[in-house]
C-alpha cells in the first residue's frame, strides 16, 4: 500500500500540470484572438474613416474652384504631394528633431514674425540672429531690432556649430560671407536629408572694390567684380536691387502649386528687390513664381535680366531639400490683404514635417482624384477648392 500511495502523487500532479498548460494555450489562445479583432476593428475603422475624407475630397474637386466640405476626425489625417491620403492614431509624444530660424538686422526681421512663428510653429523654433557692424553698428544696434538683443542671444556662428540638432533651418537675408566654410557646411547638412530655407540674399552683397569684414553685410571676393552672382547649393544665386512696380503693383506671378509653398497659380506679389535663382546641377528644380514680363516705356525690360526667372523655387540636394524665395516680405496684390508672414510659416512647418512625415507606405491609406500638397489636420476643418488645389483648413 504504501508504494502504491507513493506513486499516486506524481501521476497527480503530472495531471495538474497537463491541465494547467491546456488552460494557459487556452487563454492565449483567446488573448491572441481578442487582440486581432481589436486590430481588424481598428483597421476597419480607419479604413472607413479614410473612405470618407476620401469621398469628400474627391467630392470637393469634381465641383470645381470655391468649393467647401466642412467635416471632423478624431485621427489624423495626412495628405501627401501625390493621389494619397493617410490615417493614424494620434500621436502624444514631441520629435526629438528640432527647427533653426535665424533673424537678420538686414531687412530687418520683424519683431511680429518672431511672435507668430513662436505661437504657430510646433515643435517652438531655435533662434539665432546675425548683426551688421555698417547697418547699425557694433552688435544688433538698429532702432528696430533692439528686440533682439533682449529676446535671441546665438548667433549664425553657433548655429553654424549645432547643425546636428535641426533638421529644418530658415535663413532670413543671411548674407553669408564668402570667406566662411558655411556654404559647405550647409550644403552637407542638406544632403544628409535635412531642409533648408533661404531668403532675399543668401550670400553677402558683392562691391566693386574695397575691402570688408566678417561683421559687414558686403564682400569683394578675390578682389574681382561678378555682378553679385554667387554658384552655391547647385544653381546660381543672382542678388539684385530695386524691383520696379513694388508696393503698387504685382511684379511676380505665382505660375504653380507645391505642397510646401501656401500659394496658388493667379496669387501675385509685389517684391521690393529682385534676385532670383536659376539651376546649375539642381535635381527636381521647379519653379513656384517668375518675375514679370514687362518693358518700361515701351523699350527696356522694367526688371531687368529678372524678367522671367525664378523668384520662388524648390529642389533637391542629395536625399534633402532647398527652398528658395527671393524677398521674405512682399506684398500681397492678388488677394489683398493676405500676410506673407503666413505663407512663411505654413513653409517652415511643412518642411519640417516632409522630412520626418515622407509618404507612408501603409495599410490604411486612400487614393483620391485630386493631386494635393503635404497637410495633417485632425478635430473639426473644412476641405477647400482653391483653383483645383485641395486645402484644409482648421475650424476646431
Amino acid at each position: 500500500m504504501k508504494g502504491r500511495k507513493g506513486q499516486v502523487a506524481p501521476e497527480l500532479m503530472l495531471g495538474i500540470g497537463i491541465i494547467m498548460g491546456l488552460f494557459l494555450l487556452i487563454s492565449l489562445f483567446v488573448v491572441n484572438r481578442q487582440i486581432d479583432l481589436r486590430e481588424r476593428a481598428d483597421h476597419i475603422e480607419k479604413r472607413d474613416e479614410c473612405l470618407k475624407i476620401a469621398n469628400l475630397l474627391n467630392s470637393v474637386y469634381i465641383n470645381g474652384p470655391g468649393t467647401e466640405a466642412r467635416t471632423n476626425s478624431n485621427f489624423l489625417i495626412t495628405s501627401f504631394n501625390s493621389n494619397l491620403i493617410s490615417i493614424e492614431d494620434l500621436k502624444n509624444e514631441q520629435s526629438s528633431e528640432k527647427i533653426a530660424i535665424l533673424a537678420s538686422e538686414s531687412g530687418p526681421t520683424k519683431e511680429e514674425f518672431y511672435n507668430k512663428a513662436n505661437n504657430e510653429i510646433e515643435p517652438e523654433p531655435d533662434w539665432y540672429k546675425i548683426c551688421f557692424e555698417d547697418i547699425g553698428g557694433e552688435g544688433c544696434d538698429l532702432i528696430n531690432v533692439t528686440w533682439f538683443d533682449q529676446e535671441i542671444n546665438n548667433t549664425l556662428s553657433d548655429l553654424i556649430e549645432n547643425l546636428d540638432n535641426y533638421t529644418t533651418i530658415y535663413l532670413e537675408d543671411p548674407h553669408i560671407q564668402f570667406s566662411e566654410n558655411y556654404i559647405e557646411l550647409l550644403e552637407n547638412w542638406t544632403a544628409q536629408g535635412n531642409s533648408l530655407i533661404l531668403s532675399r540674399n543668401v550670400m553677402c552683397t558683392e562691391q566693386m572694390s574695397g575691402e570688408y569684414p566678417l561683421s559687414s553685410y558686403k564682400c569683394n571676393p578675390n578682389g574681382s567684380y561678378h555682378s553679385d552672382e554667387w554658384q552655391v547649393f547647385d544653381v546660381e544665386i543672382n542678388q539684385r536691387s530695386t524691383a520696379w512696380f513694388w508696393p503698387y503693383d504685382w511684379n511676380v506671378g505665382i505660375n504653380n502649386s507645391n505642397e510646401a509653398f501656401n500659394l496658388f497659380p493667379g496669387d501675385k506679389l509685389s517684391f521690393n528687390n529682385r534676385p532670383f535663382v536659376t539651376p546649375i546641377n539642381a535635381e527636381g528644380f521647379d519653379a513656384i513664381a517668375i518675375y514679370r514680363n514687362e518693358t518700361c516705356f515701351g523699350v527696356t525690360p522694367c526688371l531687368g535680366d529678372s524678367t522671367d526667372k525664378p523668384a520662388i523655387a524648390h529642389w533637391e540636394i542629395g536625399e534633402g531639400k532647398i527652398y528658395y524665395i527671393g524677398e521674405f516680405s512682399p506684398e500681397f496684390i492678388n488677394p489683398p490683404g493676405n500676410d506673407f508672414s503666413d505663407v512663411l510659416i505654413n513653409l517652415i512647418d511643412v518642411a519640417y514635417n516632409l522630412i520626418l512625415q515622407s509618404e507612408k507606405d501603409s495599410d490604411i491609406t486612400c487614393a483620391v482624384a485630386s493631386k494635393t500638397y503635404f497637410q495633417q489636420i485632425t478635430g473639426d476643418f473644412k476641405i477647400k477648392n482653391k483653383n483645383n488645389v485641395i486645402s484644409f483648413e482648421d475650424v476646431s
